[in-house]
C-alpha cells in the first residue's frame, strides 16, 4: 500500500476526493449548523443528547447476547445491571 499523501500534502485536488466530495454529506444530530442569534435554549448540543437518550431508552430492544452470554456478563460486571 503506497501513501501519496498525509500531513503537509494536498489530498483536496485528487481524483478520488473530487469525485466522491459531493456525495458524502454528514448532517450531525447533535451539534447545531444554524446561525447562533437563531438557537433556542432548549435545543443545544446538550439537550439533543437526552432527547435521543431518552428516545432510545423508550424503544424496546431485544437482546443481541444469547441470554447465557449476557448473564455470564452481568455476573462479572455487577454494576451495569441496573442500567
Amino acid at each position: 500500500l503506497l501513501i501519496s499523501k498525509g500531513p503537509g500534502k494536498d489530498y483536496l485536488a485528487e481524483p478520488h476526493t473530487v469525485k466522491h466530495m459531493r456525495d458524502e454529506f454528514f448532517t450531525p444530530q447533535l451539534a447545531n449548523r444554524q446561525k447562533r442569534e437563531s438557537f433556542s435554549a432548549d435545543d443545544d448540543a446538550l439537550c439533543r443528547a437526552k432527547k435521543i437518550i431518552e428516545k432510545v431508552r423508550k424503544s424496546e430492544t431485544k437482546p443481541k447476547l444469547p441470554a447465557e452470554m449476557r448473564e455470564k456478563l452481568l455476573g462479572q460486571f455487577k454494576e451495569i445491571r441496573a442500567l
